[in-house]
């Protein structure tokens, strides 16, 4: 005759790591606060460089306005165009200078 033995085994409850769910959370968190740093960095380092070069157009127009009007006032008007405050003005200039053409 043969006998059978059956054992039952149980599982072992397996823990979570702690602090698992909160640490990604936090990297997620941190990932988007660095990103949103990043672009509000991006942008101010972008709107000083129109600034200069605003400035920079401006003087080379200043400097060629005896020698060559025209491009004074080309260097004036793309200078106008870096600077938000004087695209507007550029853009109402730009468009009187057409109508006088025509």
């Amino acid at each position: 005759m043969s006998s059978q033995h059956i054992q039952v085994l149980t599982p072992i409850p397996v823990k979570a790591p702690q602090g698992a769910l909160w640490a990604a959370q936090a990297a997620v968190w941190l990932a988007r606060a660095l990103g949103a740093a990043g672009v509000a960095i991006w942008k101010a380092l972008e709107a000083q460089g129109e600034r200069r070069a605003a400035r920079e157009l401006h003087n080379a127009a200043q400097r060629w306005n005896h020698q060559d009007p025209a491009l004074a006032r080309a260097l004036r008007l793309a200078g106008a165009y870096m600077d938000p405050d004087r695209r507007r003005a550029a853009s109402a200039q730009t468009t009187a200078t057409n109508k006088e053409s025509k």
